[in-house]
């Protein structure tokens, strides 16, 4: 599925945007879900991708409490990606992001061949995400719609709109529908348990 929601623009702006995340759910298939984090990983080395890295520790490119201006002209931008492999030591996400089509279709390949049994996302255009399950001889499971705050639904495929949609259409069959889902509280009354209720504007002045 496609699931880096809010990004916008047609599907050739994608074009070199291939992020493949393998997740592992609590109490589904988190069992020494490392070791299997670690090789989809280890895979996804084997096919050049542009970053690695887990939800825990960063990407290859990292933050150091030793940098200091001067870095930027002698700092090794060079990503290690055996070190973002070693240092993937719990449950997390982990990512691999690729520039060309060619590239994330074999690793998606290689991935459905190793069945580590995680759950897989490709973050690219729906046109994209679906070229690359069909290299792979995968049937998508479902795409993601970025709705927006208000849930607003012009931008979606030219399907009946009378009912609220859900933000997961599968790829055979209606769209699935449900009641409207409000979200942000935006129909209903202030929690009068909730906050404070502040009288006045106070002005603090720390100096004249």
């Amino acid at each position: 599925m496609t699931n880096t929601l809010h990004r916008f623009g047609d599907a050739e702006s994608f074009r070199d945007d291939y992020v493949v995340f393998a997740i592992a759910s609590r109490g589904r298939n988190d069992v020494d879900s490392v070791p299997k984090l670690k090789r989809f990983l280890e895979i996804a080395i084997r096919f050049h991708p542009v970053n690695l890295g887990d939800a825990r520790h960063g990407g290859a490119l990292r933050p150091s409490r030793s940098m200091n201006p001067l870095s930027h002209w002698n700092r090794d931008i060079r990503p290690d990606f055996d070190q973002v492999v070693a240092g993937l030591d719990t449950t997390t996400t982990a990512a691999a992001v690729f520039d060309n089509r060619a590239a994330a279709e074999d690793f998606v390949k290689a991935v459905k061949e190793a069945d580590l049994g995680l759950s897989i996302n490709i973050s690219t255009s729906v046109e994209g995400a679906e070229q690359c399950c069909d290299e792979a001889h995968l049937c998508r499971h479902s795409v993601g719609y970025s709705l927006g705050f208000e849930g607003k639904t012009e931008h979606l495929p030219n399907e009946d709109r009378s009912q609220t949609c859900d933000d997961v259409r599968p790829r055979y069959g209606k769209r699935i529908t449900r009641q409207e889902d409000d979200r942000l509280g935006k129909g209903r009354p202030a929690d009068p348990g909730a906050g404070c209720i502040v009288s006045g504007s106070f002005l603090l002045l720390r100096s004249i």
